[in-house]
């Protein structure tokens, strides 16, 4: 009986793979679209926040990163990266970097035993920014 549940439910998952690939969701293809678009801009973005750590160290004192600052150092970054975007483009592309990044994380410290002298897992490498976003270690990041 546990064979018989095993097979249902890889035939299960075999439909279910079907139908991704016969009508790939609205969603999906907006968000290629996107990536296309941010391809060229991705690391352009990475290191333009990175230089201005008012964007993403909570702990630098607020006087440092009030509202108006962190208005103005968007911009900045909007100009060294493409003026054709707008800045709630460019915040938006930086949460969803975050995301993927901080899911990548989450992926390699599963693997690795805490205190252990383990090797990075290969996993990490399911994020291609993941080296270029490591300076976001032990921030929580904020978000835009």
């Amino acid at each position: 009986s546990a064979d018989m549940v095993q097979e249902s439910k890889e035939a299960n998952d075999d439909i279910i793979e079907n139908n991704e690939q016969s009508c790939p969701s609205v969603e999906k293809r907006t968000r290629n679209k996107e990536d296309k678009i941010w391809i060229d801009y991705d690391e352009l973005l990475i290191n333009a926040v990175m230089k201005r750590p008012c964007l993403w160290n909570h702990t630098i004192p607020m006087k440092r990163r009030s509202p108006l600052i962190v208005k103005e150092t968007w911009l900045e970054v909007k100009k060294e990266i493409d003026d054709k975007f707008e800045v709630e483009e460019i915040k938006k592309r930086w949460r969803n970097l975050c995301d993927s990044y901080k899911k990548a994380r989450n992926k390699v410290t599963e693997y690795i035993p805490s205190g252990s002298e383990a090797p990075v897992n290969k996993k990490k490498k399911s994020f291609r920014y993941y080296d270029q976003m490591e300076f976001l270690n032990d921030l929580t990041t904020s978000r835009p």
